[in-house]
């Protein structure tokens, strides 16, 4: 049992005891996500919460959120991969903003 604890105390070490934390890219695009899913979080709950399923919304958090740790792991030995995993998920969060600022203009939904 103490090898088990101890793997899992090493990697929760290693995870957050990492370079990728305190690169500049890595925070900027870091916060750039927070304000966009603050952004989106916002014109869901404004706009579509009577009409629309957050199901969206909850995805777009969860890839985030799941690229965040992907990345973290991965920016050891790839760099520019974990840019591209950070990316994705904000891309993916632009994506639905954009889609949610037309809808609401349009009155589409």
């Amino acid at each position: 049992m103490s090898k088990i604890t101890n793997f899992f105390k090493e990697q929760l070490k290693y995870f957050f005891i990492n370079r990728f934390w305190f690169t500049w890219p890595i925070i900027m695009i870091i916060l750039f996500s927070l304000l966009t899913s603050g952004a989106v979080f916002y014109f869901y709950f404004a706009n579509f919460k009577h009409t629309v399923g957050p199901i969206a919304i909850y995805y777009a958090g969860a890839v985030l959120i799941l690229n965040l740790f992907l990345a973290a792991i991965v920016f050891p030995r790839q760099k520019f991969i974990s840019y591209i995993l950070l990316g994705a998920g904000l891309l993916i969060q632009i994506i639905i903003l954009v889609f949610m600022k037309v809808a609401s203009m349009t009155g589409g939904f």
